[in-house]
């Protein structure tokens, strides 16, 4: 009996050293592919997040996606968002969609800014597209900034034509469109006993009818400028539009994308930035 005793102890023992090892060996195993785990593959709950609009803000609330700001967060890991055009050295026009100055606050603050695109938004220098350009403006007096920006020397030669951005928050799709609203804001303005609406006047929703300005989320307006042909010197243009008393930023992001992603119909290629290699 006693061995027989001792034989069943032996097994017992046995078996949960077995068993044990088994789970060493696992958790092991487990702390292993966590160290050799990609910076990708983070836990979603250690994301945090910063929104460049308030219908951004309200869509990652409903998400549930855990949102900060820069005032607890000015070193961001990454900034991913779309662009309106991209030129091969991976300048970038944004703010079509009323965003701009937050967008580029963000995105300056990132290590990495990731542009995601299609092959549509590929130019071949910036301004190529004919789309709108936007200029975010102080209301006060903005018929004068408007005629300010629109008289800039950096866009001689370009054909401009400057729009005040009224009603939704897209502009006008092209520079024909654009001028065609033009004249329509002009002939609406007059209508209302205003004068003439000058350069920057905006888009009328009728004949007749004048829409109110498109306002930011940061109160301001946006001079939408239209191009019948590039800007000569993208770095200069920033630089002038910048030293316009009355304009808080401008559409151009030079040099800040480090990548950009772009579909295409043979799939997705990956843009890098020269200074990025």
């Amino acid at each position: 009996m006693a061995c027989c005793a001792c034989y069943r102890l032996c097994s017992l023992t046995h078996r949960c050293n077995y068993f044990c090892r088994r789970r060493r060996r696992r958790r092991r195993r487990r702390r292993r592919r966590r160290r050799r785990r990609c910076r990708c593959c983070v836990d979603p709950s250690d994301i945090v997040a910063i929104p460049t609009s308030v219908a951004t803000q309200e869509q990652a609330q409903g998400l549930g996606i855990p949102l900060a700001t820069l005032a607890t967060h000015s070193k961001l890991d990454v900034a991913i968002d779309g662009a309106d055009e991209v030129d091969p050295a991976l300048n970038l026009v944004k703010g079509r969609g009323g965003a701009l100055l937050r967008e580029k606050m963000v995105e300056a603050c990132a290590a990495q800014f990731i542009c995601i695109v299609d092959e549509s938004k590929l130019v071949r220098a910036v301004g190529a597209s004919g789309g709108a350009f936007p200029v975010e403006i102080v209301p006060f007096c903005w018929e004068h900034t408007a005629r300010r920006v629109a008289a800039a020397a950096c866009l001689g030669g370009c054909g401009a034509v400057a729009l005040l951005r009224r009603g939704g928050v897209k502009p006008a799709p092209d520079l024909a469109a654009a001028t065609e609203l033009a004249a329509a804001a002009a002939a609406a303005a007059a209508a209302a006993g205003a004068g003439a609406a000058g350069a920057g006047a905006g888009a009328g929703a009728g004949e007749g009818v004048l829409l109110e300005p498109f306002v930011t989320d940061n109160g301001n307006f946006i001079v939408d400028l239209f191009l019948a042909s590039p800007l000569a010197d993208a770095a200069a243009a920033a630089a002038e539009l910048l030293d316009i008393v009355g304009v808080v930023e401008h559409g151009l992001f030079l040099g800040m994308a480090t990548a950009c992603l772009v579909a295409g119909k043979d799939g997705v290629t990956v843009k890098h930035a020269k200074s990025a290699l």
